[in-house]
């Protein structure tokens, strides 16, 4: 997908928000663009398969589209569908941080770990703040989390040792098919 394509979409997607009276995700889809214009902007950016990226970053806006749906599945339906969308959104909102590190600050391959790392570190505090500030807004107390921050938490943890095992088995394949 190109940039001009995830403009479109995206404008599309402010206007149902609008429509829908949904403010308070749209800062999820500006953040997003932002970051993909920062990315589609950068000569080495587009040395990968960026087309394929850039659809893969903007699919995580779909969780606020779910979000808009005015039905409810059973209880056991809706905490499986909000744990899948707690992986994923880590696994793709951790894969464009290793994204924006790899091209701005930890460039050479040999920092493929210490960039995922930093990736991990940094997107579970995202999520830990995240959890303080619904605390927030639900007029709790900041730091006690309910059954369903801990288990969001989780699930982020969950995502992101899933995308530092796939960037290790990466890491190792490309050490072994370097020796041949």
């Amino acid at each position: 997908m190109n940039i001009k394509t995830v403009r479109l979409l995206n404008i599309l997607f402010l206007l149902v928000l609008v429509a829908t009276g949904k403010y308070a995700f749209i800062i999820y889809i500006v953040i997003n663009q932002v970051l993909l214009e920062v990315l589609n902007a950068q000569p080495l950016y587009k040395t990968h398969p960026y087309k394929w990226f850039n659809l893969i970053f903007w699919t995580y806006e779909l969780v606020l589209l779910e979000r808009l749906r005015h039905f409810k599945m059973g209880p056991a339906a809706e905490w499986w569908l909000n744990n899948l969308e707690h992986i994923c959104f880590a696994l793709v909102i951790g894969f464009m941080l290793y994204m924006l590190l790899a091209i701005f600050w930890l460039k050479k391959d040999n920092q493929r770990l210490p960039r995922v790392i930093m990736v991990a570190i940094f997107f579970n505090v995202i999520g830990l703040i995240n959890e303080w500030n619904q605390n927030l807004m639900a007029h709790r107390s900041i730091f006690v989390f309910i059954e369903d921050s801990k288990k969001d938490l989780c699930m982020n943890l969950i995502g992101t040792s899933i995308l530092f095992l796939t960037v290790l088995c990466r890491i190792w394949w490309l050490k072994k098919n370097a020796k041949q």
